[in-house]
């Protein structure tokens, strides 16, 4: 009976083994547990160290699209555009002065945003370059 406990917990943890393994180049790691669990570790472990390493592309979130073509308010912290002369949280003026063309450049494509907060700030119809 012990001998059978001692077996399984080292069937458990060389499967553990595989898994870590395969997190670490990226793949799945539950998959490569359950696999070993089910089969065998050494099939386990042979398939995670032959497999290459998967490559992840890495994708934006909503926070990093946000900082695209703006900078940090010095007063609040808050982004806003590199062609905005003032902020339209705080109502500070901004410290840079960006043409259009060099915000175009480093990805700002918000151009109708800052029209429209212009015109909330009684800028005019056009934000000033």
């Amino acid at each position: 009976m012990f001998s059978l406990l001692i077996w399984l917990l080292l069937w458990v943890a060389f499967s553990v083994v595989a898994a870590v393994i395969a997190g670490a180049k990226n793949r799945s790691v539950v998959g490569y547990f359950l696999l070993s669990l089910l089969l065998s570790p050494l099939i386990g472990l042979v398939l995670a160290a032959a497999m290459p390493a998967r490559k992840v592309e890495y994708i934006p979130g909503p926070g990093d699209l946000a900082k695209i073509g703006r900078a940090p308010c010095d007063a609040c912290g808050e982004y806003i555009m590199l062609t905005a002369k003032v902020c339209r949280f705080c109502g500070r003026q901004a410290s840079w002065s960006v043409s259009p063309d060099a915000a175009t450049a480093t990805g700002d494509v918000h151009r109708d945003n800052a029209e429209a907060a212009a015109r909330r700030l009684g800028l005019g119809d056009t934000p000033p370059s």
